[in-house]
């Protein structure tokens, strides 16, 4: 059986570009990941890898302040919601 060619290269000609700094931190996870001790922490993976994309934001979208919580009003929570998991459709 053959193996699928994981290289810088093989992936830009699927249409994923990756910079050089990318690459290094998506095949460091690789190995860190394929580990029997880390099997158990997918999710963790998935974000360091969203991370290492550059597709996690360096900052939250809204902070709720002190004197806010999430259940204070139902606009509120739905504002929370939407930023976590996206905007319903009606």
């Amino acid at each position: 059986m053959s193996t699928i060619d994981t290289s810088k290269e093989s992936y830009r000609n699927i249409g994923i570009n990756l910079s050089d700094e990318q690459y290094q931190n998506l095949f460091y996870l690789n190995i860190l990941a394929s580990g029997k001790d880390n099997k158990d922490i997918p999710v963790h993976f998935i974000l360091m890898t969203l991370k290492a994309l550059g597709l996690i934001p360096t900052e939250q979208m809204r902070e709720v302040s002190d004197s806010e919580t999430a259940y204070d009003s139902k606009d509120i929570c739905e504002d929370e919601l939407q930023q976590s998991v996206g905007v319903f459709k009606k």
